[in-house]
């Protein structure tokens, strides 16, 4: 039985193959691209909110954006140990508006759909359900403890966590937020002149919160662990590579003399 051929002269299981073969080598492409892309965002969110984690603690070590913060927070104005938010054995906590030192918000902790794009700009659609275009939120909270009967002795308490709400599969990235958050610790430990994040980054550290642990270390008394508890298990090791080319033959050596007795 003779092939069918095209005016080209090529049999038409010949030209079904090749269409096969390019069909095949286009998804192959394309699901190479796809993971890139999906390697990229993922980088760039994890980057962005080391960033905003950086950048919400500078504003909380910073003694007068703080006092900017107390003075502008209804709710943290502390009169009597008896006040919500202000006795000695208080648990609970509130959510806050953090100002910067010249008085303008730097991150409003109160608004429900107040957040953070992937490229770390802020937006506000947040939405706990999930939404690609606004899809990480900042949780700041805050506490005091008055040590006098007139409140004119405070000790603030503040805790910082991350939480990640996209709505797509694929934008469905690994992410743990402990790895960013920051365990209720007193505020005095993070002013701008005993900040425990810039120690920590002074020892190669990254700082968690005193008495925390996270892959089995445990922080140190300023509250740091090491880079490496954050690295996954090392890998097996690869296959040893092909001998390198023979190297150049030496000089040849003096001829010998024979002496006659």
């Amino acid at each position: 039985m003779k092939l069918l051929l095209n005016s080209k002269g090529f049999g038409i299981v010949n030209v079904l193959m090749a269409a096969g073969l390019v069909s095949m080598t286009a998804l192959s492409v394309a699901s190479v691209l796809s993971k890139q892309s999906k390697d990229q965002s993922e980088f760039m969110l994890k980057t962005q909110v080391t960033e905003i984690r950086r950048s919400l603690l500078s504003a909380i070590a910073s003694d007068s954006a703080w006092q900017e913060t107390l003075t502008r927070n209804a709710v943290m104005r502390c009169l009597s140990p008896h006040q919500k938010y202000c006795g000695p054995n208080q648990t609970e906590t509130a959510d806050i508006i953090l100002y910067d030192a010249s008085g303008q918000v730097f991150y409003d902790g109160t608004k429900p759909t107040g957040g953070f794009r992937i490229d770390g700009l802020p937006c506000d659609t947040y939405s706990a359900s999930g939404n690609d275009n606004c899809p990480v939120k900042a949780f700041l909270k805050w506490r005091a403890a008055c040590t006098s009967g007139d409140c004119s002795q405070i000790e603030n308490f503040v805790s910082l966590s991350f939480v990640y709400s996209p709505s797509s599969k694929e934008k469905k990235f690994p992410f743990n937020a402990r790895n960013y958050g920051v365990e209720e610790v007193s505020r005095i430990k993070i002013s701008a002149s005993e900040s425990p994040v810039l120690e920590c980054a002074r020892k190669s550290s990254f700082f968690i919160g005193e008495g925390q642990s996270f892959n089995g270390y445990v922080a140190d008394t300023t509250g740091c662990v090491p880079y490496v508890a954050f690295q996954g298990a090392k890998g097996a090791t690869g296959v040893a590579g092909m001998a390198g080319p023979q190297g150049v033959p030496g000089a040849k050596g003096a001829d010998a003399h024979c002496s006659t007795p």
